[in-house]
């Protein structure tokens, strides 16, 4: 007899949909997060994708919310729905078994990580954005910092800019980090305001030769951000050349990520 699914679909709907409004008061747009109709996306059904998922996975999938540039193994692949597609050394890939409950996170060519409950995982990732040991921007993908250590001293752009390293030092990533939290991060965030600081600093950046936070190569996304139409993919991608080790350089060995 086949054991019956973890969570009810509406509870399951209801806790990725609240993870996707978290995403909203940060640094997607609310006005790209779609939400299906009562009975569901019309063009998601047994018919049409149930020759490789099952039904269970199907229904999950039919009633969730996407990002308008959002959501497009193992045993049991029909009861699978991948939620963010890794890229590279460092991306995760994540994956929900809508039967188990729970979610599979692999990092790519570093580790696989222990199943965890959908409900436990999404609150653990909330307070990573929360803390600002994942820190996301727009236009740029998103940084994993959790070894950067907090700092209490003030930090100017000058500070910054002031380094002989390339940019991702622990020094610049305290400064996003203050950036975002002198303007509201994470429960009133202004986000136009605070990106737009990020982006001059990478303009003066690039300007005097440096390196500077990895772009999102989605130039779509950013048109329909600008316009208040779209947001960016919920996947994950690590950037080239991240993973080199030197203990007397400061940089950041942070992962990029597009993430959720």
């Amino acid at each position: 007899m086949r054991s019956q699914p973890k969570y009810k679909l509406d509870k399951l709907v209801a806790i990725i949909s609240d993870f996707y409004e978290f995403l909203t008061t940060l640094h997607f747009n609310p006005d790209g997060l779609k939400y299906p109709p009562l009975q569901g996306w019309p063009q998601i059904t047994s018919t049409t994708i149930g020759r490789w998922r099952h039904d269970w996975a199907t229904q999950v999938l039919s009633k969730l919310p996407y990002f308008t540039r959002g959501p497009s193994g193992g045993q049991q692949k029909r009861y699978f729905i991948y939620l963010a597609f890794g890229h590279e050394s460092g991306g995760r890939e994540i994956v929900h078994n809508v039967k188990g409950g729970e979610i599979i996170e692999d990092i790519i060519r570093v580790q696989h990580v222990d199943q965890k409950d959908i409900r436990e995982y999404f609150d653990d990732l909330k307070e990573e954005y929360r803390s600002l040991r994942l820190i996301p921007c727009h236009r740029y993908l998103t940084l994993c910092s959790e070894d950067v250590p907090e700092s209490s001293a003030a930090i100017t752009e000058e500070n910054v800019l002031s380094q002989k390293e390339e940019w991702g030092t622990n020094l610049d990533i305290q400064y996003i980090r203050q950036v975002y939290r002198e303007h509201g991060w994470p429960q009133a965030f202004r986000r136009q305001e605070a990106f737009a600081i990020v982006e001059g600093l990478m303009v003066k950046c690039e300007e005097r030769g440096d390196s500077s936070w990895e772009a999102d190569d989605e130039d779509d996304f950013n048109e329909d951000y600008d316009e208040g139409e779209g947001d960016e993919e919920n996947e994950e991608e690590d950037g080239e050349g991240e993973d080199a080790e030197d203990e007397d350089d400061k940089r950041v060995h942070t992962k990029v990520n597009r993430m959720l």
